[in-house]
C-alpha cells in the first residue's frame, strides 16, 4: 500500500460502519463543482476471490485492509483474517492480525472433504479412519482408528498441541467434539 495513504486520507474519502462493516464514499467533488459519488453510496464491489475490494487513485485495495487503516490508523506488516471465513464480512470484530500460516489454518473446509472434518480422511488402504496435520510444511500423523470419534479427537489434540486453537476459532474438528457431546464447552 502506497505510503500516501493515511488513515487521515482514508477517513476523509469514506466512512466505516462497524455495526454493518461497510465502507460508504463521503461526498466528492470534481473540478466543476459536481458531486463524483453520492454521499453514503456503498463503496467496493466483489472481486474474482470473495473479498470486497475498493479504488483509490486508480489502484485496487481490499476493503478490509482499508477498514483496518481506517479504524486502526495503520496497516499490519501481517495478514488481516476474517475470523468466521466470511470474506465479505468486514465488522471490525471479525478481523484479526494474523501470520500466513494462522490465516491458512483458519480456512474453510476443501469441498472434496467427506469426513466434513479438517485433516480427517478414510484411508481406503488400512481401512480405516486418519488423522494428520500440517506444521510448518510437515506432515504429521495424528493417529488411526476405525472409530471416526476418536480419530476426530486425536486432530482436536493435534491442533491443541501445535497451538491452532489461537488461530482457528471455529475448527471442524472441535465443532464436531462439541456437537456430538465427546467434549464439553468451556
Amino acid at each position: 500500500m502506497p505510503k500516501n495513504i493515511t488513515q487521515k486520507s482514508v477517513k476523509e474519502l469514506f466512512d466505516y460502519n462497524p455495526d454493518t462493516g461497510a465502507l460508504s464514499y463521503k461526498e466528492r467533488f470534481l473540478s466543476r463543482g459536481r458531486p463524483s459519488r453520492k454521499n453514503g453510496t456503498k463503496a467496493g464491489g466483489i472481486s474474482k476471490n470473495g473479498y470486497l475490494t475498493v479504488s483509490i487513485n486508480y489502484k485496487r485495495y481490499y476493503c478490509h485492509r482499508i477498514i483496518w487503516l481506517w479504524f486502526y490508523g495503520y496497516l499490519p506488516e501481517s495478514e488481516i483474517d476474517h475470523i468466521n471465513r466470511n470474506r465479505a464480512d468486514n465488522k471490525i470484530e471479525n478481523l484479526r492480525e494474523a501470520s500466513r500460516s494462522c490465516n491458512i489454518r483458519n480456512s474453510c473446509l476443501r469441498s472434496d472433504n467427506r469426513s466434513r472434518v479438517a485433516g480427517v480422511f478414510w484411508d481406503s488402504q488400512n481401512n480405516n479412519w486418519r488423522a494428520t496435520i500440517i506444521v510448518n510444511k510437515k506432515s504429521h500423523n495424528l493417529g488411526s482408528s476405525k472409530d471416526f470419534n476418536e480419530v476426530v479427537l486425536a486432530r482436536l489434540a493435534g491442533e491443541e498441541y501445535f497451538g491452532w486453537c489461537e488461530c482457528n476459532h471455529s475448527s471442524s474438528a472441535h465443532k464436531y467434539a462439541l456437537e456430538n457431546k465427546l467434549i464439553r464447552s468451556q
